[in-house]
């Protein structure tokens, strides 16, 4: 009975994480939903389940990428926040796999390394 109860913990646990999505899983032109609650200092909260579009990837020389969504529930266009630090991934000790998250003027921009592209991201399906 409690290798039972293990395994269905387990098929659980692989269940509720499996459908966050690796950064390079996102795609231009879709809505993707916050896996995460995201506060702002400023007093801005978007909560987990927010629906954000995806607007565009911006790639360049600086050594990060923008993922760059628009949020269609922006209840103040004039909102701007400070750039906040966020893991995805707090699990996994041996990585600080931070990235920067910033929303200004309805659109929420994700700053994120190259090297953690393929890593886990904020966002669900």
């Amino acid at each position: 009975m409690r290798k039972f109860l293990l395994l269905i913990s387990f098929l659980f646990s692989t269940t509720v994480w499996a459908d966050v999505l690796t950064w390079d899983q996102l795609e231009t032109a879709n809505t993707y939903s916050l896996a995460n609650d995201i506060e702002f200092v400023e007093g801005l909260t978007l909560k987990a389940g927010s629906l954000l579009y995806f607007n565009e990837l911006i790639t360049g020389e600086v050594p990060v990428m923008i993922f760059s969504f628009g949020d269609p529930n922006c209840k103040d266009a004039s909102f701007e926040s400070e750039m906040i630090l966020f893991n995805p991934e707090p699990e996994d000790t041996t990585h600080n796999k931070e990235i920067g998250i910033q929303y200004s003027e309805c659109s929420f921009d994700v700053y994120v390394e190259p090297h953690y592209y393929y890593g886990k991201s904020i966002f669900k399906n």
